[in-house]
């Protein structure tokens, strides 16, 4: 049974996947708005495609019932390579500006299918330890202070938005899989 510090430390997971998540989305919309113009509507298309690949990852965590948190730690490595990625391979990829949306929205796509499975993956992981109802205040709790920390981040005063591609390099999330790892153990 998992005591209350690495309780603490899955909530803490969830803080950073709710923070790189929308990090992530903000960066392909500004590089989108940047390169492309028209900022209203590629945030509008971004935040739609990212939201419609939650439900699409969240619909496939049905199918997954075996090892829970070995796939959970797959995703979470996974979401921090391509998240990592997309800042530089968006700017690489308005080279060939036929591909350029192609290559934004199927990034956006994958990074939000994603973020879709790795809540509920982390509530099926829970689940014999909380509430239910406790499970999901706090998880959504943690999810949603994330969501604001990413956006304070990346706001106009925001220490993201002056350099994309540094911080879009997914360090803070390896630390919190490592410790992931480490706690499900």
């Amino acid at each position: 049974m998992l005591n209350r510090a690495p309780l603490f430390l899955l909530y803490l997971n969830v803080l950073a996947v709710a923070t790189c998540g929308l990090i992530y989305e903000l960066i392909a919309g500004t590089l989108a708005s940047y390169l492309l113009g028209d900022s209203v509507t590629q945030f509008s298309l971004v935040i739609g495609v990212y939201l419609s690949a939650l439900g699409v990852g969240a619909w496939f965590s049905q199918y997954l019932h075996k090892g829970l948190a070995r796939t959970f730690i797959e995703v979470e490595l996974a979401l921090a390579l391509v998240g990592g990625l997309s800042a530089p391979l968006l700017f690489v990829s308005f080279a060939f500006v036929q591909w350029f949306q192609l290559v934004l929205f199927g990034t956006v796509f994958v990074i939000g299918t994603l973020v879709g499975l790795e809540l509920p993956l982390l509530m099926r992981i829970l689940k014999e330890h909380l509430d239910f109802s406790d499970l999901v205040s706090r998880v959504l709790t943690f999810d949603y202070i994330g969501a604001l920390l990413a956006s304070l981040l990346f706001g106009p005063n925001g220490r993201i938005r002056s350099d994309l591609t540094r911080y879009a390099w997914p360090s803070s999330r390896r630390l919190v899989g490592e410790a992931t790892v480490s706690v499900i153990r």
